[in-house]
């Protein structure tokens, strides 16, 4: 897997997460965006990277279908994606967490 391209948030992704409350936010092609204030925050591109190490390991369809269930299911906070996410990023050095 060829890592996922960071990007700093344009007008679109940065309105976006800012309506949905969120800081960053991996995508289905891969590349991460980041709001300007936190692109260049360790734990914020660890806990998004751990997002594109999860869909290797689990698989394209895989990941895309269970990040979903898993928000249903447990909520967004408590889903295992998120809860494993926050680990790696607290893992890290770094300015805050997602």
């Amino acid at each position: 897997m060829v890592g996922p391209r960071f990007r700093t948030a344009g007008w679109f992704w940065s309105t976006v997460l800012e309506r949905a409350g969120y800081l960053g936010v991996f995508t289905p092609w891969g590349t991460i965006y980041l709001l300007p204030h936190y692109a260049s925050d360790r734990r914020l591109q660890a806990h998004e990277w751990a997002h594109a190490m999860q869909r290797e390991r689990d698989g394209y369809f895989r990941f895309w279908f269970l990040i979903f269930y898993y928000a249903i299911r447990h909520g967004y906070w408590d889903s295992p994606y998120e809860v494993e996410a926050r680990a790696i990023a607290q893992s890290i050095g770094g300015r805050r967490g997602h």
